[in-house]
């Protein structure tokens, strides 16, 4: 094991010893090991990489007292609640038992502040300190470089997540549960898309997909239907988006290569 270095941490930026960080927290990925699965690692998938792999991508970021206010604001609840390889899914099945919202054309939008068993807020915090590190460290990864360009959104994003600010101004933050019946056990890198006005970032963890729009231009619905700015910390089922992406998702499987040395599952 390396020597942890003494730098300055990213997110609270005092000088510390520096813990190797995960752009996507460890513990996601050891709670979706699939034990009877010859490879039971889940799909990581990357703009020229896709393949099943116990490597994560880490580099040294942050200090201990960060990492666990991650850990504790955020990642933990995710964890217990997201889907796992046993076909539990706490967060989906607390949605199923309610009555959503509005149904918009078989989008179904769920108001989480409405429902006790959920905690909106630590699904926010969770999914913005992902894109806060997908931008704030340039990640090496099977010889690419895992990096967002937020440019000047991402110092609003760090003082949200030391609760120095409220939620960032331009921005919408939306969280779309899997509403598939075998969820895809894969977890898609941070990437963005450059759209009229704005770009979307997105990633997703099984059972989880988030997308952070950012820009001055942002659709007004963009924020009304949210889960974060909206004080009501909307969550949404997608059924027809997943079908279309799950055949994009294959046809990227298909083309791109493992990477130097892969043997295979």
């Amino acid at each position: 094991m390396r020597n942890r270095p003494l730098a300055r941490c990213r997110l609270c930026l005092n000088e510390r010893l520096l813990c190797d960080s995960h752009l996507i927290p460890k513990a996601t990925f050891k709670a979706l090991r699939d034990p009877m699965d010859r490879n039971p690692n889940p799909v990581l998938i990357g703009d020229s990489i896709a393949y099943k792999s116990s490597k994560q991508v880490s580099d040294y970021l942050l200090c201990e007292c960060c990492e666990d206010r991650f850990r504790t604001r955020g990642e933990n609840w995710v964890l217990a609640n997201c889907y796992h390889p046993d076909g539990t899914f706490p967060l989906r099945s607390v949605l199923f038992s309610t009555s959503p919202h509005w149904n918009l054309d078989g989008t179904l939008i769920y108001k989480t502040s409405a429902i006790p068993e959920l905690n909106g807020t630590k699904l926010v915090y969770f999914a913005m300190s992902v894109f806060w590190r997908a931008g704030a460290h340039w990640w090496p990864w099977e010889g690419e470089r895992v990096n967002l360009q937020l440019g000047p959104y991402l110092e609003p994003i760090r003082l949200f997540l030391l609760d120095q600010k409220s939620f960032p101004d331009q921005m919408a933050l939306a969280a779309r549960i899997s509403g598939l019946k075998k969820v895809l056990e894969l977890t898609q890198l941070p990437q963005a898309r450059n759209r009229q006005g704005y770009y979307l970032h997105s990633f997703t963890i099984p059972g989880l997909a988030f997308f952070l729009s950012v820009g001055s231009r942002l659709p007004s619905n963009f924020l009304k239907i949210s889960t974060a700015p909206a004080p009501e910390q909307f969550v949404a089922f997608c059924p027809n988006a997943e079908l279309d992406e799950m055949m994009d998702l294959a046809d990227v499987m298909q083309s791109v290569p493992p990477p130097k040395g892969y043997k295979g599952p």
